[in-house]
């Protein structure tokens, strides 16, 4: 498992509670821009 994977499944847990009309695949495309935006931060970071 990648680093920063850790917070997905509970953002994925409370997308499901707070909004259980969304698609699974919306859901999925909002946790690919989470995991995106962490390697972005890393980078800058780095160099």
């Amino acid at each position: 498992m990648v680093e920063g994977k850790t917070e997905l499944p509970e953002f994925r847990e409370y997308a499901e509670r707070k909004y259980p009309e969304l698609d699974e695949d919306l859901i999925t495309m909002i946790e690919d821009l989470i995991e995106r935006e962490k390697q972005r931060k890393e980078v800058m970071a780095i160099g």
